[in-house]
């Protein structure tokens, strides 16, 4: 990944590497830009999405705010209905890549498609995944995949990414507005911004608690994205976590927790 500057000036761009750079990289910053779809996969996935959205019994989510001309658009639950997307190459790798990060096995845990539409100046607000988790599924381990399913550039509406805050608390959200289906936080002053564009082929891969944004499409082009979670079954962190600090938690509340192969009573 390059470096990143401060503030919402000129940000540094994160370009695509291989697996091993990019688990790296996710360790590191929270998020990574991999290369790892084929045309092929790009293609499959595209008309799956456009048959699925083209179903009269399909809800459609803003994520902007409803004022007639729809600004961000989000359907939810994909692959249920295009189960063709779980055979492609691109989940078997986002899967691989997402057991080898949490050293676990994982499952598709929830997947949606993002429609920005052309020459529009809506923003996704800053936001953590995380915030959007029902409190009883916020101890599952999860790594988010945003796949493009075409070339998407600055100026489309690519992500934008707070380096290390995969590392911070849940921040306090609101909604984006009293029509939309979305919530939104404060970018911290000073917060260090990079930008990835990204070439059809190549997807963003993130943390729940990674603090994250995409701009406005001002092309004359839509703009379409198809994200899916992979989430551990298991409700521990990830091994390299603290333990001590799970447990003196656990403790407060009277409960068991067990790390690696030993079981310590709380309380």
């Amino acid at each position: 990944m390059s470096s990143v500057m401060e503030g919402e000036k000129i940000p540094y761009v994160a370009r695509a590497v291989g697996f091993d750079k990019a688990l790296h990289d996710l360790v590191q910053d929270g998020f990574a830009v991999v290369d790892i779809a084929s045309a092929k996969d790009i293609d499959l996935i595209r008309q799956a999405v456009r048959r699925v959205l083209a179903r009269e019994d399909v809800v459609f989510r803003e994520l902007g705010e409803r004022t007639g001309t729809p600004q961000i658009q989000e359907v939810h639950h994909i692959a249920s209905r295009a189960p063709e997307i779980m055979e492609t190459d691109f989940f078997s790798r986002a899967k691989e890549f997402s057991q080898s990060f949490l050293k676990s096995a994982v499952h598709l845990k929830f997947d949606h498609v993002i429609l920005k539409p052309a020459m529009s100046n809506r923003e996704t607000g800053w936001h953590q995944d995380a915030a959007y988790t029902p409190r009883i599924w916020r101890f599952h381990r999860r790594v988010h995949w945003w796949l493009p399913l075409h070339d998407v550039p600055i100026e489309q509406g690519c992500m934008r990414y707070v380096p290390g805050t995969h590392h911070s608390s849940r921040m306090k959200h609101a909604a984006v507005g009293p029509t939309s289906d979305a919530i939104k936080t404060v970018l911290p002053e000073g917060s260090k911004v990079v930008d990835c564009p990204v070439k059809a082929g190549s997807a963003c891969v993130h943390l729940p608690k990674t603090l994250h944004c995409t701009g406005p499409n001002t092309t004359r082009f839509p703009r379409e994205a198809y994200i899916l979670q992979f989430a551990s079954p298991s409700l521990l962190p990830r091994p390299d976590f603290d333990v001590d600090r799970v447990a003196h938690w656990l403790r407060a509340v009277g409960t068991w927790v067990r790390p690696g192969d030993q079981w310590l009573q709380a309380g």
